[in-house]
């Protein structure tokens, strides 16, 4: 699927970057009519309804940038850059649900460091009231 909803051959229809994992590059058959239709939009999700007549690509008219993934029915796919700008994922014949996340790799991490240094601070809370609760010493001396 090309920008205007029709499907096209990346090497026609603009540049792509890097080659994608399988090889495609697009076809050499003329496109029929496709289309894509938007079911959701948002700055941190994007679900496209595609109905290509052949293999092909979506390419999204938004920034390309790291921290994006994205799946076609379902199944994680490599997000290629476009146009020097935008998001392109390979498509098959047929109908296919597209979905583009914004997860980076610094929320994740950020989110996983935030875990466990609550996880610690819980630890180390309750060792601490369990010390206290024991009848141990708390630094005081009766001599």
């Amino acid at each position: 699927m090309a920008h205007a909803g029709r499907p096209a051959s990346a090497a026609r229809r603009g540049s792509v970057e890097e080659p994608l994992p399988s090889g495609f590059t697009g076809s050499a058959d003329p496109p029929g009519p496709g289309t894509a239709r938007f079911i959701a939009s948002s700055p941190e999700h994007v679900v496209i309804d595609v109905d290509a007549p052949l293999r092909g690509f979506v390419v999204l008219a938004d920034s390309y940038y790291p921290g994006w993934r994205a799946t076609v029915n379902g199944t994680a796919v490599p997000i290629a850059r476009a146009n020097f700008m935008s998001r392109l994922v390979e498509v098959p014949p047929g109908k296919s649900r597209v979905e583009f996340r914004y997860r980076p790799t610094s929320l994740v991490l950020g989110a996983a460091v935030s875990v466990a240094v609550l996880g610690g601070l819980t630890v180390f809370l309750v060792f601490r009231r369990r010390g206290r609760g024991h009848g141990g010493s708390r630094g005081f001396s009766n001599t």
